[in-house]
Protein backbone atom coordinates (compact mmCIF):
# COMPACT_ATOMS: atom_id res chain seq x y z
CA UNK A 1 0.00 0.00 0.00
CA UNK A 2 1.24 3.42 -0.90
CA UNK A 3 1.46 6.13 1.50
CA UNK A 4 -0.01 9.44 0.75
CA UNK A 5 2.19 12.45 0.68
CA UNK A 6 1.54 15.00 3.21
CA UNK A 7 -1.43 17.18 3.20
CA UNK A 8 -0.93 20.23 0.96
CA UNK A 9 0.51 23.11 2.37
CA UNK A 10 1.12 26.39 1.09
CA UNK A 11 4.66 28.29 1.94
CA UNK A 12 4.01 31.24 4.12
CA UNK A 13 3.90 34.64 3.27
CA UNK A 14 5.76 37.46 4.64
CA UNK A 15 2.56 39.31 6.03
CA UNK A 16 1.48 36.77 8.24
CA UNK A 17 1.41 36.52 12.33
CA UNK A 18 5.49 36.49 14.19
CA UNK A 19 6.72 38.98 10.83
CA UNK A 20 8.90 41.30 12.23
CA UNK A 21 7.44 44.81 12.79
CA UNK A 22 8.53 47.70 10.48
CA UNK A 23 11.23 50.57 11.53
CA UNK A 24 11.02 52.98 12.61
CA UNK A 25 9.79 51.43 16.26
CA UNK A 26 6.01 51.89 17.59
CA UNK A 27 7.49 53.06 20.80
CA UNK A 28 8.63 56.38 19.29
CA UNK A 29 5.00 56.88 19.21
CA UNK A 30 5.36 56.73 23.41
CA UNK A 31 8.46 58.78 23.18
CA UNK A 32 6.29 61.71 21.49
CA UNK A 33 3.87 61.55 23.99
CA UNK A 34 6.42 61.69 26.73
CA UNK A 35 8.21 64.68 25.33
CA UNK A 36 4.50 66.69 25.37
CA UNK A 37 3.98 65.51 28.77
CA UNK A 38 7.37 67.06 30.20
CA UNK A 39 7.21 70.22 27.94
CA UNK A 40 3.42 70.96 29.54
CA UNK A 41 5.09 69.99 33.05
CA UNK A 42 8.21 72.00 32.35
CA UNK A 43 6.16 74.75 31.56
CA UNK A 44 3.76 74.73 34.27
CA UNK A 45 6.17 74.50 37.15
CA UNK A 46 8.22 77.39 35.49
CA UNK A 47 5.00 79.49 34.77
CA UNK A 48 3.92 78.74 38.75
CA UNK A 49 7.25 80.05 39.70
CA UNK A 50 6.68 83.18 37.71
CA UNK A 51 3.62 84.08 39.72
CA UNK A 52 5.20 83.52 42.72
CA UNK A 53 8.23 85.46 41.54
CA UNK A 54 6.46 88.76 40.79
CA UNK A 55 7.43 91.53 43.32
CA UNK A 56 5.01 92.62 45.86
CA UNK A 57 5.10 94.77 49.39
CA UNK A 58 5.07 92.20 52.54
CA UNK A 59 4.42 95.23 54.54
CA UNK A 60 2.74 98.93 54.20
CA UNK A 61 3.40 102.15 56.04
CA UNK A 62 1.95 105.25 56.15
CA UNK A 63 4.01 108.75 55.11
CA UNK A 64 6.25 109.43 57.69
CA UNK A 65 5.54 106.17 59.72
CA UNK A 66 9.13 103.84 60.52
CA UNK A 67 8.33 100.42 60.43
CA UNK A 68 10.66 97.19 60.78
CA UNK A 69 10.01 94.83 57.96
CA UNK A 70 11.01 91.53 57.72
CA UNK A 71 12.41 90.23 54.41
CA UNK A 72 12.62 86.37 53.69
CA UNK A 73 14.81 87.25 50.34
CA UNK A 74 17.49 89.23 49.27
CA UNK A 75 17.22 92.44 48.42
CA UNK A 76 14.59 95.58 49.04
CA UNK A 77 12.03 97.47 47.30
CA UNK A 78 10.31 100.46 47.91
CA UNK A 79 7.03 100.69 46.88
CA UNK A 80 4.33 103.46 46.45
CA UNK A 81 0.60 103.46 45.56
CA UNK A 82 0.80 106.39 42.86
CA UNK A 83 2.13 107.96 40.03
CA UNK A 84 4.09 110.07 39.47
CA UNK A 85 5.07 110.59 42.77
CA UNK A 86 8.51 111.25 45.02
CA UNK A 87 9.40 110.59 48.52
CA UNK A 88 12.76 110.56 50.80
CA UNK A 89 13.18 106.69 51.83
CA UNK A 90 15.87 105.40 54.57
CA UNK A 91 16.51 102.12 55.17
CA UNK A 92 19.03 100.32 58.07
CA UNK A 93 19.71 96.88 58.46
CA UNK A 94 19.45 95.43 61.95
CA UNK A 95 22.89 96.69 63.04
CA UNK A 96 21.98 100.45 62.14
CA UNK A 97 23.92 100.27 59.01
CA UNK A 98 22.42 102.09 55.96
CA UNK A 99 21.19 100.59 53.05
CA UNK A 100 21.77 102.26 49.88
CA UNK A 101 18.63 102.99 47.65
CA UNK A 102 18.45 103.97 44.32
CA UNK A 103 15.83 104.85 41.62
CA UNK A 104 15.08 101.99 38.84
CA UNK A 105 15.22 102.16 35.12
CA UNK A 106 12.02 102.46 33.81
CA UNK A 107 8.74 102.08 35.13
CA UNK A 108 7.74 99.02 37.39
CA UNK A 109 3.98 98.56 38.53
CA UNK A 110 2.29 95.57 40.52
CA UNK A 111 -1.01 94.42 41.58
CA UNK A 112 -1.09 93.05 45.11
CA UNK A 113 -3.97 92.93 47.68
CA UNK A 114 -6.41 95.18 45.07
CA UNK A 115 -3.56 97.84 45.26
CA UNK A 116 -1.59 98.46 42.36
CA UNK A 117 2.11 99.46 43.15
CA UNK A 118 4.88 101.21 41.22
CA UNK A 119 8.30 100.42 42.47
CA UNK A 120 9.85 103.70 43.77
CA UNK A 121 13.31 102.73 45.06
CA UNK A 122 15.92 99.62 45.33
CA UNK A 123 19.04 98.26 46.88
CA UNK A 124 21.34 99.24 44.74
CA UNK A 125 23.87 96.50 46.16
CA UNK A 126 22.61 92.89 47.30
CA UNK A 127 21.64 92.51 50.86
CA UNK A 128 20.52 89.25 52.63
CA UNK A 129 17.23 88.48 54.02
CA UNK A 130 16.91 90.18 57.23
CA UNK A 131 14.82 92.62 59.50
CA UNK A 132 15.11 96.41 58.08
CA UNK A 133 13.75 99.20 59.67
CA UNK A 134 12.28 101.90 56.50
CA UNK A 135 10.83 105.29 57.29
CA UNK A 136 9.72 107.38 53.84
CA UNK A 137 8.24 110.76 53.75
CA UNK A 138 6.32 111.86 50.56
CA UNK A 139 6.99 114.99 48.96
CA UNK A 140 3.95 115.91 47.29
CA UNK A 141 1.26 118.15 48.02
CA UNK A 142 -0.90 114.67 49.39
CA UNK A 143 1.39 113.31 51.50
CA UNK A 144 -0.91 112.68 54.43
CA UNK A 145 -2.37 109.90 51.84
CA UNK A 146 0.65 108.61 50.43
CA UNK A 147 1.10 104.32 51.06
CA UNK A 148 4.60 102.86 50.52
CA UNK A 149 5.01 99.51 50.37
CA UNK A 150 8.42 97.07 51.07
CA UNK A 151 9.44 94.05 49.25
CA UNK A 152 12.36 91.88 48.73
CA UNK A 153 14.54 92.84 45.29
CA UNK A 154 12.26 90.50 42.29
CA UNK A 155 11.99 92.33 39.11
CA UNK A 156 8.68 92.30 37.09
CA UNK A 157 10.49 92.54 34.05
CA UNK A 158 12.19 88.91 35.34
CA UNK A 159 8.91 86.96 36.22
CA UNK A 160 7.63 88.12 32.77
CA UNK A 161 10.92 87.01 31.03
CA UNK A 162 9.66 83.39 33.39
CA UNK A 163 6.29 83.34 31.69
CA UNK A 164 7.69 83.99 28.20
CA UNK A 165 10.04 81.03 28.67
CA UNK A 166 7.54 79.46 30.13
CA UNK A 167 5.69 79.59 27.17
CA UNK A 168 8.38 78.46 24.95
CA UNK A 169 9.06 75.76 26.78
CA UNK A 170 5.29 73.97 26.05
CA UNK A 171 5.39 75.08 22.51
CA UNK A 172 8.83 73.66 21.48
CA UNK A 173 7.97 70.66 23.32
CA UNK A 174 4.65 70.19 22.15
CA UNK A 175 6.24 70.97 18.23
CA UNK A 176 9.07 68.20 18.92
CA UNK A 177 6.91 65.73 20.17
CA UNK A 178 4.17 66.46 16.62
CA UNK A 179 7.30 66.21 14.41
CA UNK A 180 8.23 62.50 16.10
CA UNK A 181 5.01 61.44 16.07
CA UNK A 182 4.53 62.40 12.31
CA UNK A 183 8.13 61.63 11.04
CA UNK A 184 7.35 57.86 13.12
CA UNK A 185 3.71 57.68 11.48
CA UNK A 186 4.60 58.51 7.47
CA UNK A 187 7.90 56.19 7.80
CA UNK A 188 5.91 52.94 9.08
CA UNK A 189 3.39 53.81 6.62
CA UNK A 190 5.90 53.63 3.64
CA UNK A 191 7.37 51.22 5.02
CA UNK A 192 4.76 48.68 5.42
CA UNK A 193 3.51 49.51 1.99
CA UNK A 194 7.13 48.32 0.40
CA UNK A 195 6.28 44.97 2.56
CA UNK A 196 2.76 44.90 1.11
CA UNK A 197 4.28 44.78 -2.71
CA UNK A 198 6.72 41.95 -1.93
CA UNK A 199 5.28 38.82 -3.57
CA UNK A 200 3.77 36.08 -1.47
CA UNK A 201 5.29 32.81 -1.25
CA UNK A 202 4.77 30.07 -4.18
CA UNK A 203 2.30 27.27 -3.52
CA UNK A 204 4.07 23.39 -3.55
CA UNK A 205 3.43 22.12 -7.00
CA UNK A 206 0.35 19.89 -6.99
CA UNK A 207 0.55 15.91 -7.01
CA UNK A 208 1.78 14.51 -10.21
CA UNK A 209 -1.92 13.35 -12.76
CA UNK A 210 -3.27 10.07 -12.17
CA UNK A 211 -1.54 10.30 -8.75
CA UNK A 212 -3.14 7.63 -6.65
CA UNK A 213 -3.21 7.47 -2.93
Amino acid sequence: MTTPPPPYQPYETPHGQGQPDVKPSKALYAVAVGVFVLALAGGALIGFNAINAFPGPVAELSSGEQRDVTLDDEGLTIFIDRTPASARCQATDNTGAPVELGPTKGTETVTASGAEWRVLLRSTNPVPPGTYTVTCVATEATAETAWFGVGPHASVFGAVAMIFGAFGLAMLGSLVAVIIGLVTFFRRRSALRKRQQQPYGAYPPYPPQGYQG
